[in-house]
């Protein structure tokens, strides 16, 4: 899956744009992978059976659950405003 594709599942799940601040290739950065996960499936017979989509939109809410579940037990902060994935700063 590329990148990009990614991004665009992000996008979709959290209901915003990504602002896009693209970069010439990093120290570190991975061009190319052949990830291959038919050993795993062999010795186990696990298979990824969930589409990212709808994986990626199942973390976003379970996440946004999450941060409003930590929002009610910590005290807020006057700077406070709406952070990562629409949850409270104070959250994250």
């Amino acid at each position: 899956m590329l990148l990009t594709d990614f991004i665009a599942h992000l996008e979709r799940a959290i209901g915003k744009p990504a602002r896009h601040n693209l970069l010439p290739i990093q120290p570190g950065d991975v061009p190319d992978t052949w990830a291959d996960a038919s050993r795993l499936q062999d010795l186990t017979g696990w298979s990824p059976a969930i589409d990212v989509g709808v994986g990626v939109q199942r973390f976003v809410d379970w996440y946004r659950a999450y941060a409003k579940s930590r929002a009610a037990v910590l005290p807020r902060q006057p700077s406070d405003s709406n952070g990562w994935l629409g949850a409270p700063a104070n959250a994250v």
